[in-house]
């Protein structure tokens, strides 16, 4: 069973979505596609002062993302689908995945 387990599949996505539930940027902020490789969709949402880069991995497999200098830190785990990393330089998305960062 899943309900209970903090690392099961329902845990992550309760997490994913009492963040968009929260994020002003996330739920009503502009939105800006920005160019990309077919198999990634890219864009920031932003409200106020506050900016959301929003990454998603539509392959089958890992992708490199160049990551611009404002954009350093992931949200939090519970918002990037595991597996996540990255450097000052670019973040790996492994397969469909996806991460916020900010």
């Amino acid at each position: 069973m899943q309900e209970g387990d903090p690392r099961a599949v329902l845990a992550f996505y309760r997490e994913a979505l009492a963040f968009r539930r929260t994020s002003v940027p996330i739920q009503s902020g502009d939105i800006h596609f920005l160019d990309a490789p077919d198999a990634i969709l890219a864009f920031t949402r932003q409200h106020g002062g506050e900016t959301t880069l929003c990454l998603y991995n539509l392959s089958r497999e890992p992708v490199d993302w160049p990551l611009p200098a404002t954009f350093t830190t992931a949200i939090a785990d519970p918002v990037s689908a595991p597996g996540i990393t990255m450097n000052r330089k670019k973040v790996r998305l492994p397969a469909l995945s996806w991460a916020f960062l900010r």
